[in-house]
């Protein structure tokens, strides 16, 4: 297996815990549908739970930006070997100079 797509795989794994506990977990406890009130409440009275999710939620987009490297890196590698057709294209995605 290649070493990009294991880098990948741990990324995401490492992002779910912090995406179900942002996304899932942290609205379901705080968020009172149809009522502002008791939503600002739970909130006020649940600080330390809100500020959680939302260092979750930078943690999670964190680790999504380091995605968008490996990911490319997987997605495009087939396609540089075709020749000079995509060779402009794999200049783009891997940030390469072209040779002198």
């Amino acid at each position: 297996m290649n070493k990009t797509t294991k880098v990948t795989g741990f990324l995401y794994l490492l992002m779910v815990p912090f995406a179900i506990f942002s996304v899932m977990y942290i609205p379901s406890v705080l968020i009172v549908p149809g009522d502002a009130t008791i939503t600002a409440n739970n909130i006020m009275n649940s600080g330390g739970l809100f500020l959680g999710g939302i260092a979750s939620w930078l943690i999670c987009q964190t680790i999504f930006v380091f995605l968008v490297l490996p990911g490319f890196e997987i997605a495009f590698s087939p396609v540089t070997g075709i020749g000079e057709f995509i060779f402009p294209l794999s200049l783009l995605v891997r940030g390469v100079k072209s040779p002198s």
